[in-house]
């Protein structure tokens, strides 16, 4: 059997924590996160190259240490949600940015 092409791009849209990045980002090193978490340095570093395996509890407990909301360890550091970019805004503007943001999602789909 012979198969024209190759299939690319599968898993080009899958989600991953963002946990080196954020530590770094917050110039935390692997020791102090490690106490921060009450786990081991190694610890750390096993959670940042399988980020798989970190529960929700365990992603609450790194967003903690880092003073950040759990939701920002989805997002590169630096990339606000739509919340924090219009959380000081009026009401009107945040409907209007909500509404964008559906009509830009249902146009890729």
């Amino acid at each position: 059997m012979y198969v024209a092409g190759m299939v690319t791009g599968i898993n080009r849209h899958r989600r991953r924590l963002f946990l080196k990045e954020h530590r770094k980002a917050h110039e935390v090193s692997a020791t102090e996160m490690g106490k921060r978490l009450g786990i081991e340095r190694e610890s750390v570093y096993r959670q940042e190259r399988n980020p798989k395996g970190v529960n929700s509890e365990k992603q609450a407990q790194w967003a903690t240490a880092l003073g950040i909301e759990p939701e920002d360890l989805w997002r590169p550091p630096g990339r606000p949600s739509l919340d924090a970019m219009t959380r000081n805004s009026p009401e009107a503007v945040q409907d209007m940015a909500a509404d964008i943001v559906r009509r830009l999602v249902f146009n890729q789909q």
